[in-house]
C-alpha cells in the first residue's frame, strides 16, 4: 500500500510541475512583445526563450506594433543575438562588448545601434559593415582597416570620434551618409575627402571652417549640417549656398543653426540653396535679408520671436524659382497680426508651432495654405475654414 501511495505522490507531483510549466509557457505566450520588453528592461536580463518569442512575434505578419527592439541589456548570449537578427531594427546601446558570433548575427539587421561599445576588432567591424544603418557613437578611435570596412555602411554614425587621419577620411568618404559630430576640426584634405561622394554629412562639432573647406563641403549631394559654426565669411556663405543636390537628389538642405546673426551679403549667398535652409539661431533679420532668403524653397527661421508686417509680406511672396511649393517655418513666433496672416497665406506650407491661439480672421487667411502645422484648437479653427 505504501508503495502505491508513494507512486501516486510522485505522479501527482509530476502533474503539478507539468501544469506549472504549462502555466509559465501560457504566461509567456499571452504576454505581448511590449510587455516582455518592459519586463526585460526592468530586470536588465533576458532569457534565450524570451528573445526567441520576441523575434517570432515581431516578425509575424499579424503583428501591428513597433517592430523594433529597444533593450537595456548590458550583455546578450549568442543565441539571443541570432534571435534578434531576424528583426529589422535593434537598439542595444548598453552593450559594452560583443563576440564575433554576435557581430555576425547582428550584421543581418537593417538598423542597428551599438553606442555603448567603446572598441571593436577589425573582424567585428567588417561583419557589422553589412548593416545599412549603423550607429557606433561610443567608439573614440578606429583603425584604417576599420575605416575601409565602415565605408560600406550606407548610413553611419561615429559621433565619438574626435579626430581622423587623412587616410581614414578618404575611406569614410565613400559612405553614403555620415555623422561625425565629435570632430572639432578637419583639414582641407579631410573636408574634400569626406564630401567627395557623400549624400549627407553631419559635422556639427566644427566651430569654424576655412574658405577652401566650405567650397569642398558644398559638394555634398543631399544634406550638410554645420550647426556648430558661430560665424561665416561672405565667401563661405556663397560657397555653401551652392549646395544644390545631384544624382538622385533634386535638392539638398543646409543647416547653420549656430549662426546668431548674418550680414545682408551672407543672406544673399545662402539664398541660392536649392532645397532647405535652416537658420534657427537667428533672432532677427533685416528686410533685405528677408528679400534674399525668400528665394530658398524651404526656409526655417524658428529663432525669430517676432516679425514686422513688412517682413511677413516679403516672406509670404512666392519664390522667383517656380519649380516647387514654398515652405516656411516660424515656430518661434508667439503671436501674429491679422495682416501678417494674410501676407503669409500665399505660402504652400507654413509651420507656426509656437502659436497657441489665433483669431477667426487669421484662421480664414491661413486656411488658404495647403498645409499649416499649428497646435491644438488653432488647427481645428483653420480646418473649419478650409474649402471642401
Amino acid at each position: 500500500m505504501g508503495k502505491y501511495l508513494l507512486t501516486l505522490v510522485i505522479v501527482l507531483g509530476m502533474l503539478i510541475i507539468g501544469f506549472a510549466l504549462v502555466g509559465v509557457a501560457i504566461h509567456w505566450t499571452q504576454q505581448t512583445p511590449e510587455e516582455i520588453i518592459k519586463e526585460v528592461n526592468a530586470s536588465g536580463s533576458m532569457t534565450d526563450r524570451q528573445a526567441d518569442i520576441l523575434s517570432k512575434e515581431k516578425t509575424s505578419p499579424e503583428y501591428r506594433g513597433d517592430t523594433s527592439f529597444r533593450l537595456r541589456l548590458t550583455s546578450i548570449t549568442d543565441a539571443q543575438a541570432e534571435s534578434l537578427s531576424k528583426v529589422e531594427m535593434v537598439h542595444l546601446n548598453r552593450l559594452t562588448s560583443i563576440t564575433d558570433a554576435q557581430a555576425e548575427s547582428l550584421s543581418k539587421v537593417t538598423f542597428l545601434d551599438l553606442n555603448g561599445l567603446t572598441s571593436l576588432t577589425n573582424a567585428q567591424v567588417k561583419l557589422l559593415s553589412q548593416v545599412d544603418f549603423l550607429d557606433l557613437n561610443g567608439l573614440t578611435s578606429i583603425t584604417e582597416e576599420q575605416a575601409e570596412s565602415l565605408a560600406n555602411v550606407r548610413n553611419l554614425e561615429l559621433d565619438g570620434l574626435t579626430q581622423l587621419t587623412d587616410t581614414q577620411a578618404k575611406e569614410l568618404g565613400r559612405s553614403n551618409s555620415m555623422s561625425l559630430n565629435g570632430l572639432t576640426s578637419v583639414t582641407n584634405q579631410q573636408a574634400a575627402s569626406l564630401s567627395n561622394n557623400t549624400d549627407t554629412l553631419c559635422l556639427n562639432g566644427l566651430t569654424a571652417v576655412t574658405d577652401e573647406q566650405a567650397q569642398s563641403l558644398s559638394r555634398v549631394e543631399s544634406g550638410l549640417e554645420l550647426n556648430g559654426l558661430k560665424s561665416i565669411t561672405d565667401e563661405q556663405a556663397e560657397s555653401l549656398g551652392r549646395i544644390e543636390g545631384g544624382g538622385v537628389y533634386e535638392t539638398a538642405y543646409l543647416q547653420l543653426n549656430g549662426l546668431t546673426s548674418i550680414t545682408d551679403g551672407q543672406a544673399e549667398g545662402l539664398s541660392w540653396v536649392e532645397g532647405g535652409l535652416m537658420l534657427n539661431g537667428l533672432t532677427s533679420i533685416t528686410d533685405a535679408q528677408a528679400e534674399s532668403l525668400i528665394r530658398v524653397p524651404g526656409l526655417c527661421l524658428d529663432g525669430l520671436a517676432s516679425i514686422t508686417d513688412e517682413q511677413a509680406k516679403i516672406l509670404g511672396n512666392v519664390a522667383p524659382r517656380e519649380n516647387r511649393g514654398r515652405s516656411l517655418s516660424l515656430n518661434g513666433l508667439r503671436s501674429i497680426t491679422d495682416k501678417q496672416a494674410e501676407s503669409l497665406s500665399k505660402l504652400k506650407y507654413l509651420s507656426l508651432e509656437g502659436l497657441f491661439s489665433i483669431t477667426d480672421a487669421q484662421a480664414k487667411s491661413l486656411a488658404k495654405i495647403e498645409l499649416v502645422s499649428i497646435r491644438g484648437d488653432a488647427f481645428y479653427l483653420i480646418d473649419k475654414y478650409k474649402k471642401p
